[in-house]
C-alpha cells in the first residue's frame, strides 16, 4: 500500500537581501491570524492561510503575497 502525503504547511525563511541575515520577527498577516518569525528566521503556516501582507521594521512591506511551496524571502532595507 502506497501512501500519498499532501504537505499541509508551508514553511517561511525571511532574511535579509543584501546579507542574508535571517530576519527574526517578521509579521506575516493572512486573513485569520497573524504570525512572526522564530529567531531563526522561520515561521510555519497552514497551506488554507492567504498572506495579505508581509513587514518588518524598516524595510520593505510586501502585499498580497502568494505561497505554493516553502520559500525563501528575501526583504530590502527601506533607506
Amino acid at each position: 500500500m502506497k501512501s500519498l502525503l499532501i504537505p499541509i504547511l508551508f514553511k517561511l525563511l525571511f532574511v535579509d537581501i543584501q546579507t542574508n541575515e535571517k530576519l527574526a520577527g517578521v509579521k506575516i498577516e493572512t486573513d485569520n491570524k497573524t504570525y512572526y518569525s522564530n529567531f531563526s528566521g522561520e515561521v510555519i503556516i497552514p497551506k488554507t492561510e492567504k498572506i495579505k501582507r508581509i513587514s518588518y521594521v524598516s524595510y520593505e512591506t510586501k502585499e498580497t503575497f502568494q505561497v505554493l511551496q516553502d520559500t525563501l524571502i528575501s526583504l530590502k532595507q527601506i533607506n
